[in-house]
């Protein structure tokens, strides 16, 4: 009997522990997949791809999709927000916001929290597109929002940046906790440790700021506008500039520890950085993704499209899969940069893949939501 015991809680731990993993494999809450915006799945990436549906939007979409409790969420420039079956690409729910969306959503608890270039953050009911909550902060809202806790115990925040010049912090009932204000535009999605926040902006610095109070800690010029979102791996941050570099920065040393691109002739930086342990991906304006060494800031190996890559990468393990302005998504080998796998949408494609177990999403700018399974 009390061997049948023991064997019966082994089971129900080992459940346990494969459906939080399930559970894990099966969110992208956010554009880069998690709080630090460091782009890399744990998912396993497997080869052909074959296209499950397509969605049409009724606009362009620029922004990304995510992915939670079996909805994509995204937004498109008409203003609407739509949340799609993810096993059949139908629609659930539609909602309206009356201007362009370009962020891409944030889901967090049971809220879809989206921005529009009208300077309002939405809070939607993400089960059935009903408004909880709007905070208006009369600019333009492009970048996501991010969600973090200064501690384990503490409430969620959500944070985001506007064209107001301001970072702002929100609980998750809408209400203000704090701001901090800078010189000019924050275009891109604040990145999170839950320590610091990090984000950049056409003040040209990247700045680092206390999760609790919205102190600075630092703040890093870099020496052209930020025009993409940060990634934090480590006591590192990694981010592209319009002025063509992509900068490493030591948090604990405050400084810059190297500097990749070409600083008087080089291309812009549009994308967002994808971090592993040694290794950074990043598209950029040369029609190039770029992989350089974590370590050093060493060029590694690119990889040639036919157009701008603004479109942030996502590594899959040994693999890295981007889109280009020439309207393909790519498939790369994270070793060599070597080809694997391409599909032509047939329209640019500016968005960052989502990616769950056994399915890839993509959005083009012709406003289509594609879907792809992975095969076994």
């Amino acid at each position: 009997m009390r061997k049948m015991i023991v064997t019966l809680l082994y089971l129900l731990s080992f459940y346990a522990i494969s459906h939080t993993t399930l559970a894990a494999d099966s969110q992208w809450p956010i554009f880069r997949g998690n709080a630090a915006l460091t782009g890399v799945s744990n998912t396993k990436l497997t080869l052909p791809l074959k296209l499950a549906w397509e969605f049409q939007a009724g606009d362009t979409i620029r922004g990304s999709a995510v992915i939670g409790d079996n909805r994509v969420v995204v937004g498109d420039s008409k203003g609407s927000i739509y949340a799609i079956n993810l096993a059949n690409g139908k629609s659930l729910w539609t909602f309206e916001t009356g201007d362009v969306v370009e962020a891409s959503p944030l889901l967090v608890d049971q809220f879809a929290i989206v921005g529009a270039l009208n300077g309002k953050l939405y809070a939607l009911n993400v089960a059935d597109g009903s408004q909880s909550w709007i905070y208006d902060v009369g600019d333009r809202i492009i970048g996501s929002a991010n969600t973090t806790r200064a501690t384990s115990d503490s409430p969620a925040q959500i944070i985001f940046g506007s064209y107001d010049n301001k970072l702002h912090a929100l609980d998750l009932k809408g209400e203000p906790r704090w701001t901090f204000e800078t010189e000019s535009f924050i275009n891109g999605a604040p990145a999170t440790d839950d320590n610091l926040t990090l984000f950049g902006g056409c003040d040209a610095k990247l700045h680092a700021l206390a999760i609790s109070n919205g102190s600075e800690r630092a703040a890093f010029s870099l020496g052209s506008y930020i025009a993409g979102s940060p990634a934090i791996k480590g006591d590192y941050a990694y981010v592209g500039h319009y002025g063509g570099q992509l900068i490493c920065v030591d948090l604990a040393q405050n400084k810059i520890k190297w500097s990749y691109g070409d600083k008087d002739n080089g291309d812009a930086f549009f994308s967002s950085p994808a971090v592993t342990k040694d290794r950074v991906l990043i598209g950029c304006r040369d029609r190039k993704l770029h992989c350089v060494s974590a370590a050093d800031g060493s060029a590694v190996w690119t990889f040639q499209t036919g157009g701008d890559v603004d479109s942030s990468p996502v590594v899959c393990g040994d693999k890295v899969i981007f889109g280009s302005r020439d309207g393909r998504l790519y498939v790369a080998n994270l070793t060599d940069g070597k080809e694997l796998w391409r599909y032509d949408a047939g329209s640019p494609i500016t968005a960052s893949p989502a990616i769950i177990k056994g399915c890839v999403i993509i959005t083009t700018e012709s406003g289509l939501v594609l879907a792809w399974r992975m095969q076994p």
